[in-house]
């Protein structure tokens, strides 16, 4: 062991003297900072020229073609920034820079077309054109053209009307024509059914008169004296349909008739009337119609001490407008 270490460390010591001798000799001399230069066998040789072309130099811009010259009789432009004299046509304007108007002469080169067959694609179609949206639309009021709520008719017409006068030993007739009226109001009380009050009346013009005493009977005509039948009351009119113009209805009332009793008073009593027609619609709310009318009534009155029972019968044909 110990001849082998002793082998080793001699190797270790003539390394280290061996490295530490070449590190002397590769270090620079001292003083100079900088290492020696190139000798002139070691300079670099000089660039080489660039290769030869072939190719022609770029051909030097030309300059634009001068603006073609106006046609003849137009009016010469106007220089720059001036204004045009009043009444003169506006200039056109001037082509954009580097744009000039093709020669006189120039067209399309020959067969120049667009290609065959060109056309719009299958299913192409124009847009439709706009077209204002319809108004909103107006919800239906359900009272217009409906017979509901207010009830309000009034009407004109003729009839015939006839009154017998019955005493104890006495008996008069009375019959004629003459103008009759009608004024009603009221409101709807269920679906087409109307209650209310009215007065219907009938005016005989100059009457024809029979009167009858035992077996004599005399007759004539009562001239510039009319004779009255009067009906006031309550009255029912029906619609069976509401929306549509058939009617029917009672009424039931005091009554007079135009016979005086001795102290100038018409008889009164009771009377009740029978009607009916139809109504057309000439607006929401407003009808125009033909009516029928019965009109009966009993009254009684005094004169010369004989009391007399009266029968009144009025048949009536009447024309109506309607607010219902």
């Amino acid at each position: 062991m110990a001849p082998m270490r002793a082998v080793a460390w001699a190797c270790l010591s003539v390394g280290l003297i061996a490295s530490h001798a070449l590190a002397q000799s590769a270090a620079p001399p001292s003083g100079t900072g900088a290492p020696p230069a190139p000798s002139a066998s070691e300079a670099p040789p000089p660039p080489a020229p660039p290769p030869a072309t072939t190719e022609p130099p770029p051909p030097a811009p030309t300059a634009p073609p001068p603006a073609p010259a106006p046609p003849p009789g137009a009016a010469p432009p106007l220089p720059p920034g001036a204004a045009p004299p009043p009444g003169a046509a506006p200039q056109p304007y001037p082509p954009p820079p580097g744009y000039y108007y093709p020669p006189p002469g120039y067209a399309y080169p020959p067969g120049y077309a667009y290609p065959p067959g060109y056309a719009y694609p299958p299913g192409y179609t124009y847009p439709p054109s706009y077209v204002q949206p319809p108004p909103p639309e107006k919800k239906p009021d359900p009272s217009e053209r409906n017979h509901d709520g207010f009830y309000l008719r009034m009407g004109m017409g003729a009839g015939y009307g006839r009154v017998v006068a019955e005493g104890s030993d006495v008996k008069a007739t009375y019959s004629g024509f003459g103008p009759v009226f009608e004024l009603m109001f009221g409101g709807t009380i269920g679906s087409g059914f109307v209650l209310g009050g009215g007065l219907m009346g009938h005016d005989v013009s100059e009457p024809d008169l029979e009167v009858e005493t035992g077996d004599v009977s005399v007759s004539g005509t009562v001239e510039n004296e009319s004779l009255g039948i009067l009906l006031i009351g309550a009255f029912i009119d029906w619609f069976p349909d509401p929306k549509g113009g058939g009617h029917f209805g009672v009424a039931l009332g005091p009554a007079e008739v135009g016979l005086q009793d001795e102290d100038g008073q018409s008889s009164d009593g009771l009377g009740g009337s029978l009607f009916g027609g139809y109504d057309f619609w000439v607006g929401d709310q407003w009808s125009l119609g033909v009516q029928a009318r019965v009109v009966a009534a009993a009254t009684e009155h005094r004169r010369n001490d004989i009391d007399f029972e009266n029968t009144a019968t009025s048949f009536q044909l009447l024309f109506t407008a309607l607010n219902h």
